[in-house]
Parts: structure tokens; sequence; C-alpha cells
């Protein structure tokens, strides 16, 4: 059971390609809302050391959910 969007330690990850100019109109555009520093954002890795932990988790997930 795989959820969200991670690779593991080793999985190469194919860059995309972005048209530069549209990428620094959206910066420009998006730069003046921007009022604070730089902060962390979180690994894309999953947190789970077991895929049956994981399964664990999304099961009582979804009995708190439903």
């Amino acid at each position: 059971m795989r959820f969200g969007v991670y690779h593991e330690d080793g999985d190469q990850v194919e860059e995309e390609e972005y048209d530069d100019e549209a990428v620094d109109v959206i910066a420009s555009r998006q730069h003046e809302y921007i009022n604070h520093a730089v902060i962390s954002v979180p690994t894309h890795r999953n947190p789970f050391d077991h895929d049956e932990a994981e399964e664990t988790f999304f099961m009582g997930l979804c009995e708190v959910v439903i």
C-alpha cells in the first residue's frame, strides 16, 4: 500500500522541464505576497518504516474519518 508522493533513497527522479520565462513571470507576480522569511518544508520521504505500519495508520484513519 503506497500513499503520497515520495521516493525511496536511491530512486532517481527525472527533472521536469519548465519554460524559464513562465517561471520568472509567476515568481515576479507572487513576490509581493511573500511576507515571511524562508521556512523549511517537510521531506517527501515515506515517514513509515514498514508497509505494515503505513497500512495500519491508514486503516485507523479510515475508521476515524468514515
